[in-house]
């Protein structure tokens, strides 16, 4: 292999030359090309892990290379090694992850915060809230400090983890974070402290085993993942006019005692976009046969390309009516009137029709339903309540008609309030059996026995219903769309008759064809998947103060940082234009005018899910930020510090 040759380093890999691959890599001026894209967009790391190249991985990553940037398909080093299953190389890729983000946060973003904001205090509320009982028990509700003095930086939490033994529940914790960064010796640490059982452990760079062996465990045998993309394009922001019964301006009363003054801005237009990817076969030397409910060809930050046909591609976008595309809600946009929160200072959760319209089921939205006929002056009294209950209780009409998936997306799309109330009542066990059982495809068992029963719901679910699971959560799941992990057995089918109809002639690249200079097509290869996307638009109520000591503007190497984390360009940054957060995103721009700052943000999550951020405390008085926050306390003694653990 000469210097001459296109790609070299990529050619050990295809070759799974690992022998080649560790001399060239001992050449400083072929080591400088470790992280070369090809002329399908793939890094060597990349095109390792697709091909399952297991000792190319491991010489890769022992020789320094990039374990963050994703391919032209928009998937990062972590996500492909998912689906290698590999503990080995699952954990090595995601420790390198961390170390880099800690490294990049001290050598990178301390500095530049240094240059406007060298000293800070900053002290929030962040509540998750649901008005469903069940999902009320798992979400948290968590207050973090975050201090900031020169170098040394420290955030304080007090969330626990999560206890998923019968209800899922998120627990209440007492940890910190410690980094500090010595700028002469370019040198940064990083401790994590138990401050209710007064124990620390180092966090970087000598990471704990169990962080090590936490993460090989929840990144196994997983056979789905989900990668989240927000699209702010369209986001508009406004400042809401008061009057008579709604206020626009309000006094937040601080824990240090002092009050600030707000105005309304809503921010209307967010899209979210979620990526599923699953059902993943290995298929070796072959470009990847990737089916795709949903094809996003102009998905920011990653210009997404399929190798489907053009006439494949043109079919399916214009057959987007057909399937869920998540709709981009631009004609559900917000009237000015429109509120999914109270003003009130309880923080109330008050559910919007217009905001809840997004509410996605697994099927298509229609605008005819069996219910129809029972719904008056286009909203659903008691009375046409109580008969619409039955009918979903019972699985159909009087009248013989059965409830179908459609009519339940009818509901969800139209009348998401009543969908809610819905779900949040109680439901008998009684009740439960039979809905299972007017609902079910196929039963194991007569109702009276007790033999465990298995039903499968008829509203396009995956997952198996059991009639020994607490009704409540079983009811909300079914009507919700919570899949759980099993598969199905129509699945099972459809990858074996897949694996059984691919075209393994017409598909396989050999060496020649990968590494043609004429062909620079985005290629995915060695697998079998499945990808779908769904989007939601969603917005944001946000009170920004008239005047603050601490501006937007001097968070902005923060906002940066996590720009890098969100687009997976750490070592691009200097080179990116991504931007969700921060100046850089000119949606933004109202909020940097006038010395303003955020004091409290709601967001709708999900139909039944909201997030409250409150600011509680801030200050940039470096006498109330003393040096002692960023050392380890003497009575201190070192141990494991196990945060966020699921138990």
């Amino acid at each position: 292999m000469t210097s001459l040759e296109t790609y070299p380093i990529h050619r050990c890999v295809y070759r799974d030359d690992e022998t080649t691959l560790k001399e060239l890599l001992k050449d400083e001026n072929f080591k400088k090309r470790i992280n070369e894209k090809d002329n399908h967009g793939n890094t060597p790391l990349n095109l390792a892990l697709m091909l399952g190249r297991r000792n190319c991985i491991i010489t890769l990553l022992n020789n320094g290379c990039d374990v963050i940037t994703r391919n032209d398909y928009g998937w990062n080093p972590k996500e492909e090694s998912i689906f290698l299953g590999d503990v080995d190389i699952i954990e090595k890729i995601s420790l390198k992850k961390f170390k880099t983000y800690i490294l990049t946060f001290g050598n990178i973003t301390l500095k530049e915060w240094n240059k406007v904001l060298p000293n800070c205090y900053l002290k929030f509320k962040i509540k998750f809230k649901s008005q469903i009982p069940v999902m009320a028990k798992l979400l948290p509700t968590d207050t973090i400090e975050f201090y900031k003095k020169g170098n040394k930086f420290r955030i304080n939490t007090t969330f626990g983890g999560f206890k998923v033994k019968n209800i899922p529940k998120a627990t209440k914790g007492h940890f910190s974070f410690i980094i500090k960064f010595d700028e002469k010796t370019g040198d940064c640490k990083m401790y994590a402290l138990d401050t209710k059982k007064k124990t620390y452990q180092e966090a970087y760079p000598n990471v704990p085993q169990w962080l090590a062996s936490e993460i090989s465990r929840r990144n196994i045998n997983i056979k789905t993942i989900y990668k989240f993309y927000f699209d702010i394009t369209n986001c508009i922001i406004k400042q809401k006019k008061g009057n008579l019964l709604k206020k626009t301006k309000r006094t937040f009363q601080l824990e240090n005692g002092k009050t600030c003054k707000t105005d309304l801005f809503k921010v209307k237009g967010i899209k979210i976009v979620v990526r599923k990817r699953d059902n993943e076969i290995v298929i070796g030397d072959y470009k990847s046969d990737i089916k795709t409910e949903i094809l996003n060809l102009a998905m920011n930050p990653t210009i997404i390309k399929s190798n489907l046909s053009n006439e494949k591609i043109n079919s399916l976008q214009s057959s987007n009516s057909s399937i869920i595309s998540g709709g981009d809600a631009s004609d559900n946009e917000l009237s000015d009137n429109d509120s999914i929160y109270s003003d009130n200072d309880n923080e109330s959760i008050n559910s919007n029709k217009a905001d809840l319209e997004n509410f996605e089921f697994d099927g298509v939205i229609t605008d005819d339903s069996i219910f129809k006929k029972y719904i008056k002056n286009d909203s659903i009294d008691i009375e046409s309540g109580k008969i619409i209950t039955d009918i979903i209780m019972n699985g159909e009409d009087s009248e013989g008609n059965k409830v179908k998936n459609s009519d339940i997306l009818y509901l969800s799309a139209n009348y998401p309030d009543f969908v809610d109330n819905l779900l949040n009542k109680s439901v008998s066990h009684r009740k439960y059996l039979q809905l299972l059982k007017n609902l079910k495809v196929e039963d194991k068992s007569d109702l009276n026995s007790n033999v465990e029963l298995e039903y499968k719901s008829t509203l396009g679910r995956r997952s198996r219903i059991k009639a020994s699971d607490d009704p409540n959560v079983a009811f909300y799941r079914i009507f919700s769309g919570i899949p759980n992990e099993a598969d199905s057995k129509e699945t099972k089918d459809e990858e074996r008759k897949r694996i059984k109809n691919y075209d393994w002639k017409k598909n396989k690249v050999t060496e020649e064809d990968y590494f043609d200079p004429s062909n620079t097509e985005s290629i995915h290869m060695g697998r079998i998947m499945n990808i779908a996307e769904t989007s939601k638009t969603k917005y944001i109520k946000a009170w920004i103060t008239q005047n603050s000591n601490i501006t937007l503007d001097q968070l902005e190497p923060v906002l940066d940082f996590v720009n890098m984390i969100i687009f997976d360009d750490i070592h691009y940054h200097n080179e990116s234009d991504n931007a969700l957060l921060g100046m850089k995103n000119k949606s933004w721009s109202p909020f940097y005018k006038s010395n303003r700052f955020p004091v409290k943000l709601d967001f709708n999550l999900y139909p039944t899910i909201t997030m409250s951020v409150r600011g509680l405390d801030s200050t940039t008085d470096e006498e109330k930020i003393p040096d002692s926050l960023f050392e380890i306390p003497s009575d201190y003694t070192e141990d494991d510090i196990i945060y966020g653990k699921v138990f």
